[in-house]
Formats: structure tokens, C-alpha cells, sequence
């Protein structure tokens, strides 16, 4: 899941819902990376993964791009990612 918010406390504001909402719902969130002030956070529920970004972040990491390139080439998917300068910091 790709979303964007309007601003530093909608971003957490979403993050924060999804979290808890899933949470009350027994849902383990296996990984949860970055913070509002970043501008990206990623929430890791193993299956599904959910990316949240201001829109000046959305547009610099342009991971729509990155994922369509990915899944329509299957070799790039083999091995791990060499970069993961890319990534938000884990909170």
C-alpha cells in the first residue's frame, strides 16, 4: 500500500491509526520504520507493507517506479537490495 499525506502530523496521524486499528484487530506489525519528520514511514506486516510519504518525498523516491521496474522483470528480484541508503531510518 503507497499513500500520501498533507503534512508531518497527517502522515503520523495515518501511521499511527493503521497501527493501532490493526493492532486492535490482533494484527502484528512486524516492522515499523521512520518517523513524520522523515517524510516516510513504512509499516511491515510481512504480506503487506504499507508505505506512507509527504508528497515531495512520494515524488524523490518515486517507489511506483521501483516497483513496477521489480515485479516486471523477474531476475531483478532474485538477491537483496544492495542500497539500502533509500530506506528510512527504523524507529
Amino acid at each position: 500500500i503507497i499513500a500520501t499525506a498533507i503534512s508531518k502530523p497527517h502522515l503520523k496521524a495515518i501511521s499511527d491509526h493503521i497501527w493501532f486499528e490493526l493492532k486492535r484487530k490482533n494484527i502484528p506489525c512486524f516492522r515499523k520504520s521512520g518517523v513524520s519528520e522523515s517524510g516516510w514511514i513504512v509499516i511491515d506486516y510481512t504480506e503487506v507493507i504499507v508505505h506512507l510519504f509527504l508528497p515531495e518525498k512520494r515524488f524523490y523516491y518515486a517507489i511506483e517506479d521501483f516497483l513496477k521496474n521489480t515485479l516486471s522483470n523477474p531476475k531483478s528480484r532474485k538477491g537483496k537490495i544492495k542500497n539500502k541508503t533509500h530506506l528510512p531510518p527504523s524507529s
